[in-house]
């Protein structure tokens, strides 16, 4: 119940209701051993923090984030999408657009039978993404 309600607030994207949610619902997974929820509910957590633009440590939060995308890669569920879209944000924030957008095109396809929205909002996504990638292209031509 917790992590529903916590998932709710994740949707109305009332980040800090949600975060501390997450916490406690990850916490009684990890003691009753439910590792699948478990990684599922800190996906959440992060997919919270980062709509506050809170990466914390950029590399630790990076191979935390990897860590379940390698848990979640395979499982034929939606679920392998999520950590694929915040190592997208990452590579965004860094600039590497095109590193973005193949994870974000790995995410539309791990979601596209899903019966979600997510393969829709992630085309979004990536077209930013894209557009961004063209700007980025246009100034450095200007600046040669």
């Amino acid at each position: 119940m917790l992590n529903n309600l916590a998932f709710e607030y994740m949707l109305e994207e009332r980040w800090t209701e949600a975060i501390p949610i997450f916490e406690e619902a990850a916490t009684i997974f990890k003691e009753e051993h439910i590792s699948f929820e478990y990684k599922n509910t800190l996906t959440n957590y992060w997919i919270c923090r980062f709509g506050l633009n809170d990466f914390g440590d950029i590399d630790e939060t990076e191979a935390e984030i990897k860590r379940l995308a390698v848990f979640f890669k395979g499982v034929g569920r939606w679920n392998e999408r999520k950590p694929l879209i915040l190592l997208a944000r990452i590579e965004e924030c860094r600039g590497n657009y095109e590193e973005a957008i193949k994870l974000v095109e790995a995410a539309i396809e791990s979601a596209k039978d899903s019966n979600t929205r997510y393969p829709e909002i992630d085309m979004k996504y990536l077209a930013q993404l894209i557009k961004k990638r063209t700007t980025c292209n246009k100034r450095d031509l200007l600046s040669v």
